[in-house]
């Protein structure tokens, strides 16, 4: 291996294929923890409701969307479509891996476990 420096790469991978920062995932558990302080951290699918204005942390940023932590197992969908009012050609021009967003719920899937967010004011 020579004069290598091996570095974990756990220590930048922020979320599924995006590498972030160590800063910005402490900045994020952080912000875990005070929402569950707070008691305002969603358990189970059933306490959500259609129409709920919810915050959460962006965990992965696709072509067709981004994937929200709202406090469930599995993190809830906010399509392209729903990023912005105006045309965007992909999500990343809005968001990040990292960023604190406020969402509406806008549709829930019970049998499939899956949840549909807006951005759009």
């Amino acid at each position: 291996m020579g004069d290598e420096m091996l570095v974990p790469l756990d220590l930048y991978l922020a979320s599924g294929i995006h590498i972030g920062t160590t800063q910005k995932t402490r900045d994020m558990e952080r912000y875990i923890f005070r929402i569950r302080q707070d008691g305002l951290y969603i358990l189970d699918i059933n306490d959500i409701q259609i129409g709920m204005t919810l915050e959460g942390i962006v965990r992965n940023v696709v072509d067709f969307g981004v994937f929200i932590d709202i406090g469930l197992k599995n993190d809830a969908l906010c399509h392209i479509s729903e990023i912005s009012n105006t045309y965007i050609k992909n999500p990343l021009e809005v968001v990040e891996v990292g960023n604190i967003v406020s969402v509406k719920v806008i549709g829930i899937d019970l049998d499939r476990k899956r949840i549909s967010l807006s951005m759009k004011r």
